[in-house]
């Protein structure tokens, strides 16, 4: 299951102003519009046609101007937008959460798994190592740390065209997620851990990284284009899988490719040989079809600004 179907995830979205409930097994969104509107968000759940069904009938009585839904299912995609199809769904390109991504099985010798990544990945790994970069694990980050993190994602965005949060989603979401004890339980509730790679005593990368199920999830991060030489997101990517594999974890989920929006940082995780994996992708259940047209056309002005 995905940290996204958790109720600490819900606590999170609560925390930035959104709402939440259960139908069934599966954790449902609610997100609040202008002219006292909502539209309802399910990421990553697993869906048949009798639950799509029930959601629908239940979301209806909620003044809903639409229903977003992503599966989780990954091995039956055909199968599936048929079945989201028939029950009145249909495909968007608007994507709450990546379609394509990475994800490495790290339950192999540490050895076997760099001999299968990209010549050059291992090579900078090895740069990175002689360049004496260090890779720090905390729970938190004290203000300073927290600041050298925002400005070092704002400069990655612009750099490599994708979006990022607010500053208050950041300090909520490691508030949230923190490890609240020494001792990391593998599988109970999602949890961050934060890795910072350090070259003479200076922050130059950072990594959010979200452990949950047997998995776990490089959700952001973020380094300084000034010092790509010493080639720091390397060794950090690799402090990230040997800690999971020590913490009893089985996958390192890269969290995201897309080979036209993002072909550098695309390139990059394909370095390390983790299995691509793509999903059903993003799909819409409109019950006021005006409405709709209103927020995707705001979307597309929000987008272009």
């Amino acid at each position: 299951m995905s940290f996204l179907q958790t109720e600490k995830w819900g606590e999170f979205q609560k925390a930035l102003g959104a709402d939440y409930f259960k139908i069934g097994d599966i954790f449902i969104f609610k997100y609040k519009l202008p002219f006292n509107k909502y539209y309802f968000y399910i990421p990553r759940a697993d869906f048949n046609a009798d639950n799509l069904k029930n959601i629908i009938s239940a979301i209806q009585t909620m003044n809903p101007i639409f229903l977003r839904v992503e599966p989780e299912e990954k091995d039956q995609k055909d199968i599936l937008a048929k079945i989201l199809i028939n029950a009145g769904f249909k495909k968007t390109r608007q994507e709450s959460q990546p379609s394509k991504t990475l994800i490495l099985n790290i339950e192999k010798p540490e050895k076997e798994i760099l001999d299968a990544m990209h010549y050059k990945t291992r090579y900078n790994i090895r740069v990175a190592e002689k360049n004496g970069v260090k890779i720090e694990i905390k729970k938190y980050l004290n203000k300073e740390e927290f600041e050298i993190f925002r400005g070092l994602i704002e400069k990655t965005a612009k750099r490599d065209n994708f979006t990022i949060f607010s500053k208050i989603y950041y300090e909520k979401l490691l508030h949230i997620f923190a490890l609240s004890s020494p001792e990391f339980a593998s599988s109970e509730m999602p949890r961050t851990k934060i890795f910072l790679a350090e070259f003479h005593n200076e922050i130059i990368a950072v990594a959010i990284v979200i452990f949950y199920d047997k998995t776990a999830t490089y959700l952001h991060g973020a380094s300084d284009y000034n010092f790509r030489k010493v080639m720091a997101p390397h060794l950090l990517q690799w402090g990230i899988i040997s800690d999971a594999k020590k913490s009893g974890f089985r996958y390192y989920d890269f969290w995201g490719i897309n080979e036209n929006r993002w072909p550098g940082v695309t390139r990059f995780k394909k370095g390390f040989n983790g299995k691509e994996i793509e999903y059903a992708g993003t799909w819409d259940y409109v019950f006021k079809p005006f409405w709709y047209q209103m927020y995707n056309m705001g979307q597309r002005i929000k987008n272009s600004l």
